[in-house]
C-alpha cells in the first residue's frame, strides 16, 4: 500500500444525513494510523453563493441557528446540489428558495474542501450577482421550507467585518468562509 492511502474504511455508526466512520492509513513512515471523520450521506457536494448585489456591492448573508453549535451562525446561503443539477443550477435555486432574490451566475469553483481534518464534505464557491433594480429582486422573503427559520441579511461590503465583529460579541457564529471572503 502506498504512503498516506486509506487501507480500510469502517462505518462506527449511520446517522440519518451523517455517518461516523474510522478510516485506517499507512503515515509517510509506513505506520498504521486511525482517522475519525464524518461521510455526508451520498457524498453530495454542496453550492455555496458568494452573492453581491450590483451596482451597491452590498453582499447578502443569511442568519440561522445550528444545533451543533447551540448558537446563530452568519453564512453564505448554501445548499446540497441534486442529482443531474449544475453547482450554478443549484446556487441560483436556493438563492431564488432561500433568500426571494434572484442573479446570475458569474463564476463556479473547482471542488473545494471545508474541513477536511473533521469530515468529506466538498462544495463549489458559486459567485453570483443580484440586479439592484430587477423586480424580481424586491424585499426578500424565502420560498422554501427553511423561511421562517432563515433571516436574510443585506450588508454593505465595506461595513461587514465591523458589523459582524458586533454581532460575534452577542454570541453569534460566524462562517470562517464569509470572514475569509471579507480579508480577502
Amino acid at each position: 500500500m502506498t504512503p498516506g492511502h486509506r487501507q480500510e474504511v469502517r462505518t462506527v455508526h449511520r446517522g440519518a444525513w451523517l455517518d461516523y466512520r474510522v478510516a485506517e492509513y499507512r503515515d509517510v513512515d509506513g505506520k498504521l494510523r486511525r482517522w475519525e471523520f464524518v461521510d455526508r450521506k451520498g457524498e453530495q457536494p454542496a453550492a455555496e453563493m458568494v452573492t453581491r448585489c450590483r451596482p451597491s456591492g452590498d453582499l447578502l448573508l443569511v442568519r440561522q441557528y445550528r444545533p451543533a453549535l447551540a448558537a446563530d451562525t452568519i453564512e453564505f446561503p448554501a445548499r446540497l446540489i441534486d442529482p443531474g443539477e449544475t453547482p450554478g443550477e443549484t446556487a441560483l435555486r436556493e438563492l431564488r428558495e432561500e433568500t426571494g432574490y434572484a442573479g446570475t451566475v458569474r463564476s463556479v469553483s473547482p471542488v473545494l474542501c471545508t474541513t477536511p481534518g473533521l469530515a468529506s464534505e466538498r462544495i463549489y464557491l458559486v459567485e453570483v450577482d443580484v440586479d439592484e433594480h430587477d423586480p424580481a429582486c424586491g424585499a426578500p422573503r424565502g420560498e422554501g421550507p427553511d423561511r421562517d427559520r432563515i433571516e436574510v441579511i443585506r450588508m454593505p461590503q465595506h461595513e461587514a467585518a465591523a458589523q459582524l465583529t458586533a454581532m460575534a460579541a452577542d454570541g453569534v457564529v460566524i462562517d470562517s468562509r464569509v470572514w475569509a471572503y471579507l480579508m480577502g
